[in-house]
């Protein structure tokens, strides 16, 4: 009797864990993250957040890789991407950055060899968490940022 006691709270105790795992997940898409509050910021917040920032997270079209970037006053941009192995897997980044009508962050963006503008992007925001997205779509995937000033 007391193993199968025993036996029950230890599964209690799992299905709990595993729910709480499972709420407290980070939102996936756009959808995910307004039915949980969170809210898209307008174009004087976006501008008031990253000017001067540093920001780092997930490069959307490619999720092995990682961006940072540094957003200075005067609308310049300079950062780095890394990911991967080998020959070109990490690189400088400099441009220039704004937010658009939208509300979108659009960077202007060239490594030594090309070109390297990624598409706009949709800020939002979910308590103190800010993410990125490349559409206002509610299926459009979301990835977390790192904000410091």
């Amino acid at each position: 009797m007391i193993k199968a006691n025993t036996m029950h709270a230890v599964i209690a105790f799992w299905l709990f864990a595993f729910s709480v795992a499972a709420f407290a997940q980070q939102p996936a898409t756009v959808g995910d993250l307004l039915d949980r509050g969170g809210k898209k910021l307008t174009k004087d917040e976006l501008t008031t957040v990253l000017t001067g920032a540093t920001v780092k997270g997930t490069v959307p079209s490619n999720p092995g890789r990682q961006s940072e970037m540094t957003y200075n006053k005067d609308g310049t941009a300079t950062g780095r991407s890394s990911g991967g192995s080998g020959v070109g897997s990490a690189y400088g980044l400099f441009g220039t950055w704004l937010i658009n009508d939208q509300g979108q962050l659009c960077n202007r963006l060239r490594n030594m060899w090309e070109d390297r503008s990624p598409p706009c992007m949709f800020y939002f925001m979910l308590g103190d968490t800010y993410y990125a997205t490349t559409s206002d779509d509610k299926s459009a995937p979301v990835f977390i940022r790192e904000i410091k000033h």
